[in-house]
């Protein structure tokens, strides 16, 4: 939702059409991802939080993700024991709750302490539920997330221009094709890497 609204301001287009065609996009990039329990929570969130921007109403996170969380069990309750719902929601739950206590806690306002708030708040609401269905505790998760998430940032930025590419400048596409291909063989690679750290991980009987 930023990277879109972020090009469609550097174009000079209104903001109430911004928010319009990025509700749009947010739509059919769900559809792309074959509409999984992350991507719909995510994208129905993020619709929720667009729609008040459109009639000027203060939106409030947790509003919005129960309005999420009702939507996709009123069509499907069985989701509610799916281990990617259940992943999904408790990780943006702890994050928005914890998150901020965090980063008073710590009292040093930089982006990195920001950046590790969010790893720490997701790891703690996750490594429950990590447990109890995989029977593994993984602390490499918080410095993980620290290099990860950005570089997927990256990732999505390399995607929308090979997607864009093909439509506007075809013949320059396999350069995007191979550039985005790189990406997310480096993020492999890191992903990779950061498991063979010792420590990294512990398999629990």
């Amino acid at each position: 939702m930023f990277i879109f609204l972020v090009f469609l301001k550097a174009m000079r287009m209104p903001e109430k059409a911004r928010y319009v065609l990025t509700i749009a996009f947010l739509i059919f990039y769900c559809l792309l991802a074959g509409a999984r329990p992350s991507v719909v929570r995510a994208v129905l969130m993020a619709t929720v939080v667009l729609f008040g921007f459109l009639l000027d109403k203060e939106v409030n996170i947790y509003n919005s993700l129960g309005l999420a969380a009702l939507i996709i069990l009123a069509y499907n309750p069985y989701q509610l024991y799916d281990i990617g719902f259940q992943l999904s929601f408790v990780s943006v739950l702890s994050i928005v709750y914890l998150s901020p206590k965090v980063e008073r806690l710590l009292r040093i306002k930089h982006v990195i302490v920001k950046s590790f708030s969010v790893s720490l708040s997701a790891w703690l609401g996750t490594s429950v539920i990590i447990v109890y269905y995989f029977k593994i505790f993984t602390p490499i998760t918080i410095l993980a997330n620290l290099v990860i998430v950005p570089f997927v940032s990256f990732v999505i930025v390399t995607g929308f221009i090979l997607l864009f590419s093909i439509f506007i400048f075809p013949f320059v596409a396999p350069f995007f094709a191979y550039t985005a291909g790189a990406m997310v063989f480096i993020l492999v690679k890191s992903a990779g890497f950061l498991s063979l750290i010792p420590g990294a991980y512990f398999y629990l009987n």
